[in-house]
């Protein structure tokens, strides 16, 4: 049956202690989420500090994020401002069959309008990809600074 995504979600923060990701605190954040009747959670997104994960602390907090809601929708982040790095995220955490990704426009660097369009469309290089045909973002314009 197919999850809709609707009512109030939470972005989840990632607890950290002492330097390193406290699995503990997370469990019961997302606990708390459900039993206030939350309809949706989104994990690793831009409050989840990403940048300062591993890949494998990124597939344990959704793996616990589903186990401790299971019967409601989550929006796993994977967003980047690299589109390369947003495939590898989703591809990585596609196993946990969030039931959403949620990307965003890339930071810190100015694509092009054309760029900026095929960043958020995103189908052409993922679809190319799941081909396995060869595919750089720089062939669509996406990474190019524009000029003035």
């Amino acid at each position: 049956m197919e999850k809709l995504l609707k009512g109030c979600g939470t972005a989840l923060a990632t607890p950290f202690k002492n330097g390193a990701v406290d699995f503990d605190s997370y469990k019961k954040l997302v606990r708390r989420q459900a039993e206030a009747g939350i309809h949706f959670l989104v994990p690793l997104g831009s409050t989840a500090e990403t940048p300062c994960l591993s890949d494998e602390e990124k597939v344990e907090l959704l793996r616990i994020t589903r186990e401790e809601f299971p019967s409601k929708p989550v929006v796993a982040g994977a967003g980047s401002n690299s589109l390369d790095a947003t495939v590898k995220t989703i591809k990585l955490l596609e196993p946990l069959n969030p039931d959403a990704f949620l990307i965003v426009v890339p930071f810190y660097n100015k694509p092009t309008q054309e760029g900026l369009r095929n960043e958020h469309e995103g189908r052409y290089c993922i679809e190319a990809r799941s081909r396995g045909e060869e595919h750089h973002s720089s062939q669509r314009g996406f990474g190019r600074p524009e000029t003035d």
